[in-house]
C-alpha cells in the first residue's frame, strides 16, 4: 500500500512504478483488484528476471520457490540500473 500511496508523487516527479512478482497474472489481477493498486504489476512466474536481477531467494521452497527477496530499484529510460 506504501507504493500505491507514493504514486502520486512518483508521476510529479516525471517518474513511473511497476511492481514484479513470480505469481500468476490472474493472481497478481485479483491482488491489485482487492487493494486498489493502479500501477503495473509484472508477472515473471518463471522468475526469469528476478534471477537476472539476482534477488532470487534460493532457500524458498514448495509454494515459495522462486520468490525474490525485497528490493527497490530505479531504472533510468535506457533501462540501466
Amino acid at each position: 500500500m506504501q507504493l500505491q500511496r507514493s504514486l502520486p508523487d512518483v508521476k510529479r516527479r516525471g517518474l513511473g512504478l511497476v511492481a514484479i512478482s513470480y505469481d500468476s497474472t490472474t493472481t497478481l489481477k485479483a491482488f491489485s483488484d482487492a487493494r486498489g493498486i493502479t500501477y503495473p504489476l509484472l508477472s515473471d512466474t518463471g522468475s526469469t528476471v528476478i534471477g537476472r536481477y539476482k534477488i532470487l531467494n534460493e532457500q524458498a521452497e514448495g509454494r515459495t520457490a522462486g520468490i525474490p527477496h525485497p528490493g527497490t530499484f530505479v531504472i533510468d529510460a535506457r533501462a540501466r540500473v
